[in-house]
């Protein structure tokens, strides 16, 4: 197990070379911001991977991130190494160029592969049952014979080979493609697809410790649905809206590694709370900014520099609102999503009123017996008093 774990970071730092080694004959796509986000990915995607793997080698996550892994590693230098030998210099008579490119092509079946993987396993890293297990390793081989049918096109190959054949296609006849690629490619993404519902399913049913480990998936799944638009909208490129995104996409395998390595993992109840809470917080003082600016102008308008006190007067109503805006939002969030901890804060806040009023031993006792069951949820409880004083 060590030694295979070896190998794979091996093979992502002999990939890293060859992206480094072309650098200086392929400037822009190695220096390029949109190459970023690929990079932090596929660095997380096997880091997490060799982690997990060597942490819980049972644990079939691991595996499933180092597939995923494996398949943008090979999509990524197979691309690199194509464009190196049939574009950039050709002169240099590099070889397998048209090879490299026709399969680097379906090296994003590798990469979905992995992804189905981990809906099935996640977070036990084990299958369920005899019949998930035929179902698992019919759709990796479907997977596969994907990967070479999409090797195998005939015709010309895809963006920025489109003057190039693949020479591993068997025939031009592209019916034939048609009937043994595609329903099998269909059946995969199916696959996929049901995967996804019974892990919603699985989360769903799940308790205690499983519970938390879904929580962590759940939460950077969330960012991903809110982050899809905006990356949909801009390319990497051209502004900074597709950033959290990237930053979702990075965070994905950190998250997964953190779920099955149980590393701080009651932190996300923490996390989710505080992001709903800054979140609305910026997106409300951010609107009351922009409305109390606009106003200020119109009303200052006739004053010298009035532009500059309306800024002056809204940075400080803000400022002024920021603490009591974000103390009721809070609360808020509590009452709304974590309605368990904020009953227990309330039993808490009422018990310490009473105690600063109540001098009755024995009520006292009653009282504190009564908030440690309310917020804790012992199956037993007994208090202990030593009669008495100090020894």
């Amino acid at each position: 197990m060590l030694a295979i774990c070896a190998a794979v970071l091996l093979a992502v730092l002999c990939g890293l070379f060859v992206l480094l080694a072309v650098g200086p004959a392929y400037p822009q796509r190695i220096v390029s911001w949109s190459s970023v986000p690929d990079v932090a990915m596929l660095v997380a995607l096997v880091a997490l991977g060799v982690l997990v793997t060597l942490k819980r080698p049972g644990n079939l996550v691991g595996w499933a991130l180092l597939l995923s892994g494996f398949g943008q590693l090979l999509g990524g230098v197979g691309d690199a190494y194509a464009e190196l030998a049939l574009l950039q210099h050709p002169a240099w008579k590099l070889p397998l160029g048209r090879t490299v490119a026709a399969i680097q092509a379906g090296s994003w079946t590798a990469l979905m592969a992995g992804v189905f993987l981990l809906l099935v396993v996640f977070p036990a890293g084990r299958l369920e049952s005899r019949r998930v297990r035929r179902w698992t390793i019919a759709v990796l081989a479907c997977f596969a014979w994907a990967w070479l049918g999409v090797a195998a096109r005939p015709g010309h190959l895809g963006s920025p080979f489109e003057s190039y054949r693949s020479p591993l296609a068997p025939t031009q006849d592209h019916a034939a493609f048609l009937v043994l690629a595609v329903p099998v490619i269909v059946f995969c993404l199916g696959s996929i697809a049901i995967a996804g519902i019974r892990l919603v399913i699985r989360f769903r049913r799940s308790r205690g410790l499983e519970r938390q480990q879904f929580k962590w998936l759940a939460a950077n799944a969330g960012l991903l649905i809110v982050s899809l638009p905006f990356a949909a909208a801009d390319s990497y490129s051209s502004s900074l809206a597709s950033l959290p995104f990237s930053i979702a996409l990075v965070a994905l395998p950190v998250s997964v590694g953190i779920a099955v390595l149980r590393y701080r993992l009651y932190e996300i109840d923490r996390i989710v709370s505080k992001t709903l809470v800054y979140g609305s917080l910026t997106v409300i003082l951010g609107a009351g900014y922009a409305g109390l600016v606009l106003a200020g102008q119109a009303v200052f308008a006739s004053f010298a520099g009035g532009s500059k006190l309306a800024i002056a007067v809204s940075t400080l109503v803000v400022a002024a609102l920021f603490l009591p805006v974000r103390s009721r939002l809070q609360r808020f969030v509590d009452r709304r999503f974590y309605r368990r901890r904020y009953d227990a804060q309330r039993t808490l806040e009422s018990f310490g009123l009473r105690l600063r009023q109540q001098v009755d031993l024995g009520v006292l006792s009653a009282d504190l017996l009564g908030a440690v069951h309310d917020t804790m949820e012992p199956t037993h409880l007994t208090l202990w008093l030593r009669q008495g004083g100090a020894p």
